[in-house]
């Protein structure tokens, strides 16, 4: 994952990777159900899931809350990996 996609729209992300607080698997999924959001929307959300991330939420957890937060927000579904179906 470029590190200038991350620094450009979801900084959170790029800040706890950089700090090896985030694993790039984690990292490439909360990019990928925010990048869904609209940019004004990206920033909370990114900042939702990367705490909640960090606090030990498995990414099972953390695409049902990503689903929750883009069902708020009006826009299609995030997509799960197959091993989530």
């Amino acid at each position: 994952m470029p590190q200038v996609q991350l620094t450009g729209a979801h900084p959170r992300v790029a800040v706890a990777l950089a700090a090896a607080d985030l694993s790039e698997s984690y990292a490439r999924a909360i990019c990928g159900w925010t990048g869904q959001l609209p940019g004004n929307c990206r920033v909370a959300a990114d900042a939702i899931l990367v705490t909640a991330a960090t606090a030990g939420m498995d990414l099972r957890d953390l695409a049902a809350l990503a689903a929750e937060i883009l069902s708020g927000s009006n826009t299609r579904p995030p997509r799960y990996p197959s091993f989530f179906s």
